[in-house]
């Protein structure tokens, strides 16, 4: 009968226990079974690889995936840093050449609102052109009776919104958010690629680093024991990256269409309503200066509405 050997009982036997080392592992704890997820790293082929055990089927003792860790072999000199310098290296150019990054509705499109991208309007009636995105709100309104005691959205129609700062008229459109196109985030994506692509290629083995990451454990997570390898350069998130090549647009004295809509209705809706709570206060209670009445009626209006 042969011997059943895991993957890293394996690499040892063919390249030798100094050769492979544990680069981290990944430890589920469930209910029902375990599953802890490995990695480790061959010195001899410069190559990453890993297994899984579980106690969901027949599997080696849990001690068959154990090994040195990368830390340790570092520190015994077994590492040849050059080769794992150029392994991560490569990874890490190849994480930002393949980059994408979609915006349609959502988290990302409300995170970059504020960053003053380029964009253009052709459709819907309140308002087309080109401008810059510089907010999003949404508005809701029940159309329907929910049929369940719970927190969801049934019989809610929800509108979103984007904010477009129209720079010949100094005013801030508000049109719905699926018809803003953007101008020039695809060119800002590819600037953002190649300058961290370039960052990155001008680093050396001297800029490379091994440590450790440290312990960490969630329910769904699990126990995490990752070796850092971390290739010290200036590069940054692209929502970052963003932040620091958008369009610093002043708004102090833009006119916001919406915003000055709601300042309308609002006053009128006030002046409508203060006239009944000043006759209140007179009626009811102890105030008899105008200015007082005045100051308690305001009080009661901002406290109610």
């Amino acid at each position: 009968m042969s011997e059943i050997l895991t993957a890293v009982q394996q690499a040892i036997k063919e390249f030798g226990v100094e050769n492979i080392s544990m680069v981290g592992y990944n430890y589920h704890g469930r209910y029902e079974d375990d599953d802890c997820y490995f990695e480790y790293y061959n010195n001899v082929t410069g190559e990453f690889f890993d297994d899984q055990w579980t106690t969901r089927f027949c599997c080696p003792g849990y001690g068959c995936y154990e090994c040195q860790t990368l830390e340790e072999a570092d520190k015994n000199g077994y590492v040849d840093h050059e080769k794992l310098f150029n392994l991560k290296k490569t990874q890490l150019i190849n994480s930002f050449k393949n980059f994408r990054f979609e915006c349609i509705w959502g988290e990302k499109f409300e995170k970059i609102s504020p960053f003053g991208l380029r964009v253009e309007v052709t459709r819907g009636r309140k308002w087309k052109g080109i401008g810059f995105l510089v907010g999003t709100f949404t508005k809701s309104y029940q159309w329907g009776v929910k049929l369940w005691k719970s927190n969801n959205d049934y019989g809610t129609s929800t509108t979103r919104y984007a904010k477009i700062y129209d720079p010949l008229t100094n005013r801030i459109e508000s049109v719905t958010a699926d018809y803003v196109k953007f101008l020039n985030l695809d060119n800002i994506i590819e600037q953002y690629k190649n300058d961290m692509m370039a960052i990155v290629e001008a680093t050396t083995v001297d800029d490379f680093t091994i440590g450790k990451n440290g312990t960490s454990y969630s329910p769904y997570s699990g126990d995490s024991n990752d070796t850092k390898m971390t290739i010290n350069c200036e590069t940054m998130s692209f929502m970052k990256y963003l932040e620091m090549n958008g369009n610093k647009i002043n708004l102090k004295n833009a006119y916001d269409v919406v915003e000055e809509e709601k300042k309308v209705k609002f006053e009128t809706f006030k002046e409508s309503k203060m006239p009944g709570i000043i006759e209140w206060v007179k009626a009811n209670t102890d105030k008899t200066t105008e200015e007082e009445i005045l100051k308690l009626a305001e009080h009661i209006f901002n406290k109610r509405y």
